[in-house]
């Protein structure tokens, strides 16, 4: 909202629009919202499950209507959470079936995952992919830097000669 927690609503003749809009008059100016309580929902993170997670309502003091929030970390029914889809993509990535990625977040979880709700979180990179490969690849580098080490490995029966 702009403010320090417990810091009275300042309004002011100049708008500060935001990104959030009442969802009746369309309203886009925070001086115009309040705090209006909050809502409980549960979320399952790789950590465990979170719940009863309160989520802040918003109103709009000009019509007094509810405000339609949307937070980048949480998302609107989102169930589960951003590590978790970041899993799911690194894991196909790697060739894991949906099937075991289900039964290893099912058993992380402690609760059922369903095949879905797995290919749902893959399938998003999908148009991502597909404009990646319709842009050029711009000019190369000069040099190309390699990293390595350098091991000697001596077998059994070997002689050792000294210098």
């Amino acid at each position: 909202m702009g403010r320090k927690k417990g810091e009275t609503r300042r309004i002011s003749s100049q708008e500060r629009k935001s990104d959030w809009r009442c969802g009746y008059c369309g309203c886009q100016d925070a001086n115009q919202f309040i705090r209006d309580g909050h809502y409980r929902r549960n979320l399952e993170t790789g950590w465990g499950h979170i719940s009863g997670l309160r989520v802040p309502l918003l109103e709009c003091q000009r019509c007094g209507h509810d405000v339609i929030c949307s937070f980048r970390i949480l998302g609107k029914f989102q169930r589960l959470w951003i590590d978790l889809e970041q899993d799911a993509l690194f894991c196909s990535g790697l060739g894991q079936s949906l099937r075991s990625i289900t039964q290893r977040w099912s058993a992380q979880l402690e609760s059922n995952v369903g095949l879905r709700a797995v290919n749902e979180r893959i399938n998003q990179v999908e148009p991502l992919v597909e404009q990646m490969r319709r842009q050029a690849i711009g000019p190369c580098p000069p040099v190309v830097q390699f990293d390595g080490i350098w091991v000697t490995i001596e077998s059994a029966g070997e002689q050792i000669k000294g210098e």
